[in-house]
């Protein structure tokens, strides 16, 4: 949606009583905030802002922005942070367009696919730049992406450039048969009952189309796509939902073998652990998911 059809919906659910008045003027200071423009609204935003919601993966990562970031800004600005977890990008989209407005904030998403969907579904706010002076560090080629979706404009911050790769317990599987059959490890019959796995649809077509020799960005045999998929479902022990439980499921043994991101396999290097190969190319953005 537009910002003026925004803030008829603001106004509507203030004249139906869902706003109290302060909440209300809070809403229309930030915005005019956000836009960098003083309106006489601003102080109640200022001081109707006790707490920010963040949502994220879980695990590691999350402990890391409570540490590095939540903990330290809350300490300056007196503003709490309050942190929740989700599974997969479509749940959390389904989480948003069922919310109310202002409910859900910033959350920290994987990709220009779900930058695109929430901007097509007006779920983004343009971020005024001026107020973010470290954004000049950011690699531009990881910003112009994103600009290439709103116009120029930027609705995330985008802040790291990583990699999707297999995961593996070296006491069950040595170095050189990971290097030896990469993607096609979480196919093996070997370990069936051993493998985890992400149900995201976007990964599982990606590796689907790598175990049948495909370019995942321009592969043409869906079926046999489609039947690597179904493989790696009937020798999976589960899909895991979150990074708590991929980190969980590694650490007991429970799995062999999954495909992980960067900060899910990590804590476990210095174990018998690693993350073996780079396989999918990933830009982390945190950006607002409502205003």
């Amino acid at each position: 949606m537009d910002n003026t059809k925004r803030y008829e919906r603001l106004r509507e659910r203030y004249l139906n009583g869902d706003l109290d008045r302060r909440k209300f003027l809070g809403l229309i200071g930030a915005a005019g905030l956000a836009y960098g423009v003083q309106t006489p609204f601003a102080r109640h935003a200022m001081a109707a802002t006790e707490e920010v919601r963040f949502d994220g993966w879980g695990g590691v990562v999350s402990e890391a922005f409570r540490k590095y970031a939540f903990d330290p800004y809350t300490e300056k600005t007196g503003i709490k942070v309050v942190d929740g977890t989700f599974g997969g990008g479509d749940e959390y989209l389904s989480r948003v367009k069922a919310s109310q407005e202002g409910e859900y904030n910033i959350a920290h998403l994987s990709g220009v696919f779900d930058y695109a969907r929430y901007v097509n579904l007006g779920l983004n706010s343009t971020l005024n730049e001026d107020n973010i002076p470290n954004l000049k560090y950011v690699i531009p080629k990881l910003t112009d992406v994103f600009r290439g979706v709103t116009d120029g404009k930027l609705s995330c911050v985008p802040y790291d450039y990583g990699t999707t790769g297999i995961a593996y317990n070296r006491k069950y599987i040595s170095d050189d048969e990971a290097k030896e059959k990469g993607a096609k490890l979480l196919i093996d019959e070997a370990y069936k009952g051993k493998i985890g796995g992400w149900s995201d649809w976007r990964t599982r077509i990606w590796y689907a189309s790598l175990q049948t020799d495909q370019d995942p960005n321009n592969a043409t045999d869906m079926d046999a796509v489609w039947q690597a998929v179904r493989t790696n479902r009937d020798l999976l022990l589960k899909y895991w939902q979150s990074g708590a439980e991929l980190m969980s499921l590694l650490a007991e043994e429970e799995i062999y073998v999954t495909e992980a991101g960067p900060a899910g396999s990590t804590p476990f290097r210095s174990r018998a652990m690693t993350s073996a190969i780079s396989i999918r190319p990933t830009v982390s953005a945190g950006r607002n998911a409502c205003s």
